[in-house]
């Protein structure tokens, strides 16, 4: 077999390791990043309802604010109230006691309100965290795992560029750059010729052609059909045991 056709063969090998271990991990990404959005979904969720459950406390702080200022209001109106020299002025001063009281009730119910309506809210941001601590727990395993599958894939390429570097560094240029525009367009760029046909595309070679390449002559043929450098395996499968 020629030496050009071995170095070849042994490079197509190597190709042919590297678009499998591609296969292998071509899925990889693909469901890191579906875990990774999977993960800030069930995230969102809960922050979702951690803000509503803020959103709550802040309504209550200020809700506290306010009815501080008020009782702060109605103390000093109060005191002010045996001031009053007139029944003018302690009548209409009463008025805006009374309207302070009311105030205060309204604002205590709103506060009110507001705790019951917290209980929920905090319950709901309760179980949407524990959703995703469990998901940062199933999921982030397996993308832990995903990505060390995709490490080691990674430096298995490495190698393998590495060997191929070597094995094209013994083809000839010419002949390097055929077999790379052959397997662009057809994947498999070396195939074997066994009993007179191509087995890339299984089609029956002209006699003088098969003959030709039986001789081991030093020229580098075609598939006159497919376009596929051939050869004729050493020693040819057809006359083993003869």
């Amino acid at each position: 077999m020629n030496p050009q056709l071995k170095a070849l063969e042994a490079l197509q090998q190597i190709d042919a390791e590297i678009l499998e271990l591609n296969r292998t991990g071509e899925g990889n990404p693909k469901r890191l990043a579906e875990l990774e959005q999977d993960l800030a979904q069930t995230k969102g969720l809960w922050e979702q309802e951690a803000a509503k459950v803020a959103e709550n406390e802040q309504q209550r702080h200020d809700l506290d604010e306010q009815i501080q200022a008020e009782k702060e209001t109605l103390r000093k109106w109060e005191t002010r109230l045996t001031e009053q020299r007139t029944p003018r002025e302690y009548s209409a001063l009463s008025r805006e006691i009374d309207i302070g009281r009311k105030s205060l009730e309204t604002l205590d119910h709103q506060k009110t309100e507001l705790r019951e309506a917290a209980i929920p809210l905090e319950q709901a941001a309760a179980e949407r965290q524990q959703v995703w601590r469990e998901r940062q727990k199933t999921a982030g395993a397996e993308a832990t795992e995903i990505r060390r599958k995709m490490a080691a894939l990674e430096e298995k390429l490495a190698d393998l560029s590495a060997r191929r570097a070597k094995a094209a560094a013994i083809c000839e240029s010419a002949l390097l750059g055929r077999y790379d525009t052959i397997r662009r367009k057809r994947g498999i760029a070396l195939v074997p010729v066994i009993g007179g046909s191509c087995r890339g595309c299984h089609i029956s070679l002209p006699p003088q052609l098969y003959n030709q390449l039986r001789s081991g002559t030093a020229t580098i043929h075609s598939c006159p059909s497919c376009h596929r450098l051939i050869y004729v395996p050493d020693p040819p499968p057809e006359t083993n045991g003869t």
